[in-house]
């Protein structure tokens, strides 16, 4: 057996995106590598003959990117969008099985999004932005990326291509809206299709639409605004006609699980069809390969994760020193797969001697719509405890050493991972990986600002504050760390070093003379009528676990200067360093 080294992670190579031929007869999947080299993904298309004992061909080099593979109604054509006439503009080709030749059918400068083969064998349904004019491809020579609200905004447009011909049409019902998806009626009728006002990432899931269209007339029927981030349009019939199927977030809220919604045709009638069901769509995938740790939080609620084992080791063969990786989203889960990536995964660190722990805290897929939309403006609260007594738990059947603790993760994860080492001082090292840490600036400056303080709770223009998002930040804004006066409400920041006198005492501690402008969230001491900060963790919030005292439980050292919030930021990642760095090897 092969070893996992380094190198085989970064340069293997697995199967994605399996496309099966209408008869049943062909398998096409996408070999990818893991990782990638250079501005590029190389990837190549390969066939299994499902009726053959599984036998695998490569029907394309790997010299370009090649994806979203598609096989015309017949099965005997694979249509895909490879680069490898130009790299980085994705065109559309066509495999002939009778033949082995790859042939590409479009020349479209924008570049293919993807596409769709349609009933008639000569049609093929596109989603491509319109062609660059001149002035545009001049800009992107210039390197001038700037994209101008309402100015020309790239967007996403239906085109039909007659393959015959090699004509490209751009249907005009749509107006100036962004299409999302399509789907054609199973038996070759209208197309549904998903439209957002605009290709925003913020705005335009906000926005959705759904329409039908008629590709032999160009007719377009508008069946009006559906849920948020609506996507997968699916049709299927039922007693009174046809039905489209959609996936959508959970109305009202932003921070919420995906629910299946239908829409009759006939009555135009719109159900959710998994509300009151303790699921969401999700698709699962079971190997065996990590057994379930399935436990209860601290509030009753049932919770469930992986646990990935040593190699050669179960879990009976502990303590080991565990690894807890948080997934991101929140809305996602750990799925029971192959947990090998480029970023910190199972496989990888079981191979270095670690157990790892796969914990889906509430916020989650899997579970239903409550259970999602449970850390709507909660974020680091309960779904931190979910996350520690699932490493009790391992810690108490004796799979985990609780001196050797770690924790990691990226994006909402690496959140977790930063909140984590504010509240205890349990874990030897942490790795935050593209990890927030200041809900209100994510907000106010992120691509998705509306769902991003849906689950802050908060943004920084809600009044004056400090903000419900202050007190869930690892790394919270200087205006919400400043002291209080202990007679009143009033705050001292930067931009307003003093306060009126309270009208009750005739003075304010924060009119009083001081060696900082203005204080982090650590523990605050008078001395006389000033008031002065300790360099305690500033990560620290009511309700931790770590110790009180400048130097007890502190694990991150804070500055008293005018340091700006990235400042902070950078001086948190690199105490993170220092005690990665400092780690103890895995003595086993």
């Amino acid at each position: 057996m092969t070893g996992l080294t380094a190198a085989l992670v970064v340069e293997g190579r697995v199967p994605r995106a399996p496309a099966l031929a209408p008869n049943g007869r062909l398998l096409c999947y996408v070999l990818a590598p893991t990782g990638r080299m250079g501005d590029h993904l190389d990837t190549a298309l390969w066939l299994a003959d499902v009726e053959g004992g599984g036998v695998c061909r490569r029907v394309t080099a790997d010299s370009a990117t090649e994806s979203r593979a598609r096989w015309s109604v017949d099965s005997r054509a694979l249509y895909f969008l490879s680069d490898r006439a130009e790299r980085g503009t994705p065109q559309l080709h066509r495999l002939g099985l009778g033949d082995g030749v790859v042939v590409a059918v479009t020349g479209w400068r924008a570049g293919i999004i993807d596409h769709l083969p349609l009933a008639d064998p000569d049609l093929v349904a596109l989603l491509a932005e319109d062609e660059p004019t001149e002035r545009e491809s001049r800009r992107v020579r210039d390197r001038d990326d700037a994209i101008v609200v309402g100015e020309r905004e790239p967007r996403a447009r239906l085109r039909l291509l007659d393959s015959r011909t090699g004509r490209v049409d751009t249907p005009s019902g749509f107006g100036d809206r962004h299409v999302v998806a399509l789907r054609q009626r199973p038996d070759g009728g209208p197309l549904a299709v998903l439209t957002q006002a605009s290709a925003d990432v913020d705005y335009g899931p906000r926005t959705c639409r759904l329409h039908l269209f008629d590709t032999a007339t160009g007719a377009v029927e508008d069946l009006g605004p559906v849920e948020a981030c609506a996507s997968s349009p699916a049709w299927w019939p039922g007693e009174d006609g046809w039905h489209l199927g959609y996936v959508a977030l959970t109305p009202p809220l932003l921070q919420a699980g995906t629910a299946v919604f239908d829409l009759a045709l006939s009555s135009r009638v719109r159900r959710n069809r998994t509300a009151g069901l303790p699921m969401c769509p999700t698709e699962l995938c079971q190997t065996g390969a990590a057994p379930l740790v399935a436990y209860r939080a601290a509030d009753g609620l049932e919770l469930d994760g992986l646990l990935v084992s040593p190699v050669g080791e179960s879990a009976s063969d502990g303590p080991f020193p565990l690894v807890t990786l948080v997934h991101g989203g929140p809305y996602d889960r750990y799925a029971d797969r192959l947990q090998l990536f480029w970023f910190p995964s199972a496989q990888w660190l079981a191979t270095a001697g670690y157990a790892v722990f796969l914990p889906n805290p509430r916020g989650g897929q899997g579970h239903g719509h409550g259970f999602a939309a449970r850390v709507a403006g909660r974020v680091g609260r309960e779904e931190w405890t979910d996350t520690l007594t699932g490493i009790d738990l391992l810690i108490a059947e004796g799979v985990a050493d609780p001196d050797r603790l770690g924790i990691a993760g990226g994006s909402h994860g690496g959140f977790m991972a930063a909140w984590a080492i504010g509240q205890t001082d349990r874990f030897r090292a942490a790795l935050v990986s593209s990890g927030v840490t200041d809900w209100g600036m994510l907000a106010a400056i992120g691509e998705n600002g509306q769902f991003e303080a849906a689950l802050g709770g908060s943004t920084g223009w809600d009044g004056i504050g400090p903000h419900p998002h202050d007190a869930l930040s690892p790394v919270p804004s200087p205006a919400a760390s400043a002291p209080r006066c202990s007679s009143c409400t009033a705050r001292r920041t930067p931009t307003s070093p003093s306060a009126k006198p309270c009208t009750s005492t005739g003075h304010c501690a924060t009119s009083a003379p001081s060696t900082s402008s203005w204080s982090t969230r650590g523990k605050a001491t008078r001395s006389g009528n000033a008031t002065t900060n300790s360099t305690c963790c500033a990560a620290r919030v009511p309700g931790s676990t770590a110790g009180s005292g400048p130097d007890r439980g502190c694990l991150l050292r804070r500055r008293r200067s005018r340091a700006s919030t990235s400042e902070r930021v950078l001086e948190l990642c690199r105490e993170v360093a220092c005690r990665l760095v400092a780690q103890v090897p895995v003595e086993r």
